[in-house]
C-alpha cells in the first residue's frame, strides 16, 4: 500500500512535472510569436524609415535643385538690373545734355531777338528823330 501510495504520488508529480514543461513550451511557443510580430513590426519599421529617409532625400535634392536655380535666376536679374541701370543712367546723361543744349539755344535765340529788338528800337529811334 505504502508503495502504491508512493507510486500515485511519483506518478501525480510526474504529471504534474508534464503540465509545467507542457506550460512552459507554450509559454515559449507565445513568446517566440511575439518575438517574431515584434521582428516583423521592427522589420516593417525600418523599411518605412528607409523609405521615409529616400522620400526626404529625394525632397531634398529637388529644394537644392530649386535653390541652385533660384540662385541662377537671381544672379540672372541682378546682371539685367545692373544692365537696365547703367541703360538708364545714359539715357539720363543723354536727355540731361540734350536739355541743357536746349536751353543754351534758348538763351542764344533769345540774346539774338533781343539784339534784333534793339537793333529795330534804334532804328525806329532813327527814324522818328531823323
Amino acid at each position: 500500500a505504502d508503495a502504491q501510495a508512493k507510486a500515485a504520488e511519483v506518478a501525480c508529480l510526474l504529471e504534474e512535472h508534464q503540465r509545467g514543461v507542457s506550460d512552459l513550451n507554450d509559454k515559449l511557443a507565445e513568446g517566440e510569436d511575439e518575438r517574431q510580430r515584434l521582428q516583423g513590426k521592427l522589420k516593417a519599421g525600418e523599411r518605412d524609415r528607409q523609405e521615409e529617409m529616400g522620400s526626404m532625400s529625394a525632397r531634398l535634392e529637388d529644394a537644392m535643385a530649386g535653390l541652385v536655380s533660384l540662385r541662377h535666376q537671381v544672379t540672372a536679374a541682378k546682371a539685367e538690373l545692373s544692365r537696365e541701370t547703367e541703360l538708364h543712367a545714359k539715357e539720363t546723361a543723354e536727355y540731361e545734355r540734350l536739355l541743357r543744349t536746349a536751353r543754351e539755344d534758348r538763351a542764344a535765340d533769345v540774346r539774338e531777338l533781343q539784339s534784333e529788338i534793339s537793333s529795330l528800337s534804334s532804328r525806329l529811334e532813327d527814324a522818328d528823330g531823323g
